[in-house]
């Protein structure tokens, strides 16, 4: 399946602006629907979500979310979503398994801000070359709960201890209560990147 990069219009950037979750700064599901409609994508978006049903993770969390790119996509002049190619579907459920069952029940709801991202995108924002984005391994969530940075990073890096090898989930934390999740290997770091920066490692 191919993949369809089209850049939101101003007119859809506006719809965004009512959120009243961490969301704010993202792209809302009205601007989602709108890009939907205007490119034709309905067919595309019913089969990505008949994948993610199939394997039982259609009520993790919103389909306007994990089509979400990158939140440089403005400066990139890319698209703020975007169909990954079929081919890579399959990699994106183990991390929203892990999702439902270790991340929601520990810290509550979350939302993904980043997901797919083309290999053009991905250099844009600074992302490795094998960049679990890139594969759509990956996404990059916040809480939608009022938590702290200090309890976030505790719960995620206890349910990666706990159970996070076996999904082969990699954990990662930006500022703040940014943070990274990926099923494409076992790992964790720190802000820098490296694994001696976790913080996972003084918990």
């Amino acid at each position: 399946m191919k993949a369809y990069p089209v850049i939101l219009s101003l007119a859809l950037l506006s719809a965004s602006a009512s959120a009243s979750t961490p969301s704010d700064t993202y792209i809302s599901q009205a601007a989602f629907q709108g890009w939907v409609t205007d490119n034709h994508l309905e067919t595309q978006v019913q089969a990505f979500e008949a994948h993610l049903a199939r394997n039982g993770v259609a009520d993790v969390l919103p389909t306007y979310q994990i089509l979400r790119t990158s939140s440089t996509w403005q400066a990139c002049k890319a698209s703020a979503f975007e169909i990954p190619p079929q081919e890579v579907w399959a990699n994106i459920t183990t991390t929203l398994s892990y999702i439902k069952t270790e991340v929601e029940p520990r810290i509550g709801k979350v939302q993904a801000v980043s997901g797919y991202r083309n290999a053009k995108l991905n250099t844009c924002s600074g992302g490795a070359e094998h960049s679990a984005h890139r594969y759509y391994f990956a996404l990059d969530l916040l809480p939608e709960t009022d938590i702290s940075r200090a309890t976030l990073i505790r719960e995620m890096c206890l349910a990666h201890r706990e159970n996070g090898q076996k999904s082969q989930i990699g954990l990662g934390f930006y500022s703040g209560v940014r943070f990274h999740l990926d099923s494409k290997k076992y790992r964790k770091w720190g802000a820098d990147g490296k694994s001696a920066t976790s913080p996972c490692n003084k918990i």
